[in-house]
């Protein structure tokens, strides 16, 4: 006997080869425990947090708008 999680397809399998009642109850019953986990509030290591990078400060005579940049053929 294995010890090994079943995969996608060997559980449809077995959903496939329940009675219909049984199918609907278990698909209530995965409905709700997946309405429990997205209700549930995300653990602080599961956020996301990207790095901020800092290269200095901004050139004052560097303009910050794209059209001051470029001229009309949209060439520096």
């Amino acid at each position: 006997m294995s010890t090994a999680d079943p995969t996608l397809e060997q559980a449809l399998g077995l959903a496939r080869r329940l009675r219909p009642q049984d199918r609907a109850a278990l698909i209530a019953q995965l409905a709700a425990e997946l309405a429990a986990v997205a209700e549930a509030p995300l653990s602080p290591a599961a956020t996301l947090t990207l790095p901020v990078l800092r290269g200095g400060t901004w050139p004052d005579d560097l303009p910050l708008r794209r059209s001051e940049l470029y001229d009309d053929d949209e060439r520096c």
